[in-house]
């Protein structure tokens, strides 16, 4: 292995190691708490060390959010395949967003603060750029879905699926937070399982999108 090789590898492994420090950091103590420091810290980084990868940490939230939305989306494209209908093809993505959850629930740390990074970074930042494309990207997938499953009517008719894209996406994500937010009410109180609500919450779409016979 080359210097330029070894110093490309090194880089890919310091970066994944912040971004693990981060995840850890952010699910403890919450995005809005953690402080740049306090990454560097858990890093083992100097704080000079830690903005030669990342100028602040939304930065790195959204990296983090990149991650998600990239193995989401490979993890949707190998199961599309095994699936013959448009609304099989929404469950099985829905099914993919619950299992990466429940591995591991710092994948979606970056959705109660999404917006708030993009907006503090700007529309023309590469990380922003990057987290459009793959959201874009997303919504694609989910309109084709319901596009598919309207043509074999496993699927109600929608007037507009790419909007109805969006709020189902929309609807996901708040199902994650909610279980992410309010997991001792849940567990406790309601005795509800994580597993269980992001199931119950998902049938829930299905039943509202399946055509009816």
């Amino acid at each position: 292995m080359g210097i330029v090789e070894r110093r490309i590898r090194d880089r890919q492994h310091r970066v994944m190691e912040i971004l693990d420090a981060s995840k850890r950091m952010f699910q403890s103590r919450g995005f809005i708490q953690t402080t740049m420091n306090e990454i560097a810290t858990d890093s083992d980084l100097s704080r000079r060390t830690l903005y030669l990868y990342f100028h602040n940490k939304e930065e790195i939230l959204l990296t983090l959010a990149i991650q998600t939305l990239e193995q989401l989306l490979s993890e949707t494209e190998k199961n599309e395949r095994q699936e013959t209908t448009g609304i099989k093809r929404l469950i099985s993505l829905a099914s993919t967003y619950r299992n990466l959850y429940l591995a591991d629930a710092g994948n979606f740390q970056f959705i109660p603060n999404f917006t708030n990074c993009v907006r503090s970074l700007g529309g023309s930042h590469p990380i922003v750029k990057k987290c459009e494309n793959l959201t874009n990207e997303l919504t694609g997938k989910v309109t084709q879905y319901l596009e598919d499953g309207m043509k074999d009517l496993s699927i109600r008719h929608i007037e507009n699926s790419k909007k109805t894209a969006a709020i189902l996406i929309t609807m996901i994500h708040s199902f994650i937070q909610s279980v992410d937010t309010d997991n001792d009410l849940l567990c406790i109180a309601l005795h509800i399982s994580p597993n269980d609500f992001l199931d119950e919450s998902f049938s829930f779409i299905q039943h509202y999108l399946a055509a009816t016979n």
